[in-house]
């Protein structure tokens, strides 16, 4: 082997040299990397399952809303209907029982509206 040849041979070998370091270098950063996004997904999945629990919370309350308004709703029906059987003293309470009723249909309706839209 002469001296050019030899020259040559460690000039590739740090060529090598520096190329297996760059390579650890980015393998050492890549594993960082990853260790931050396993993290950042666990704290996501965290996060998502507690919004889920929000959610469920407030469908409950909703639930518990609608049958709470179909239920005043039956009442004043009922309510009316007695009402009207009293005769012309209670128009106005008729009247007042009605504009009620309506107003719960109308709160009913854009409560299942709303809930159908977020389904």
């Amino acid at each position: 082997m002469n001296d050019f040849e030899k020259a040559e041979f460690w000039e590739g070998l740090n060529r090598l040299y520096t190329s297996t370091l760059e390579l650890k270098e980015r393998t050492d950063a890549l594993e960082r990397t990853s260790g931050n996004l396993v993290r950042i997904a666990e704290s996501q999945s965290q996060i998502a399952a507690s919004q889920a629990q929000i959610a469920g919370a407030h469908e409950n309350r909703l639930e518990h809303l609608e049958a709470l308004l179909e239920a005043l709703l039956e009442d004043m029906r009922r309510h009316r209907l007695s009402i009207a059987t009293f005769g012309e003293a209670s128009k106005q309470a008729l009247a007042t029982a009605q504009s009620v009723e309506q107003r719960l249909e109308a709160m009913l309706e854009e409560w299942k509206r709303r809930r159908e839209g977020n389904s």
